[in-house]
């Protein structure tokens, strides 16, 4: 495991300093843990930066691990289940 904390600039005090207590927490439990500075200017341009982190690292790390990246079980079942009209009543 690899913890990645995303981090906005401007996040508040009390967050980050949450978040800087759990990266040494997990640290020194032996989880290596990085900050990882999520960029834009505006709350949109920050979600869509951070999207992209995630699907960019996830994308990667599949590729690095010999696994591919396409076929996502839990999502196909979703789609599987939409289509069947399988929704809770």
């Amino acid at each position: 495991f690899h913890a990645l904390i995303l981090r906005a600039a401007d996040d508040h005090a009390r967050i980050r300093a949450r978040m800087d207590i759990t990266g040494t927490l997990l640290r020194e439990h032996g989880v290596p843990a990085t900050l990882v500075p999520i960029e834009g200017e505006t709350r949109l341009e920050k979600i869509f930066s951070t999207l992209l982190v995630g699907d960019w690292l996830s994308f990667s790390l599949a590729l690095r691990l010999a696994v591919d990246p396409s076929p996502v079980a839990m999502v196909e079942d979703f789609k599987k289940r939409l289509a069947q009209g399988d929704a809770p009543a």
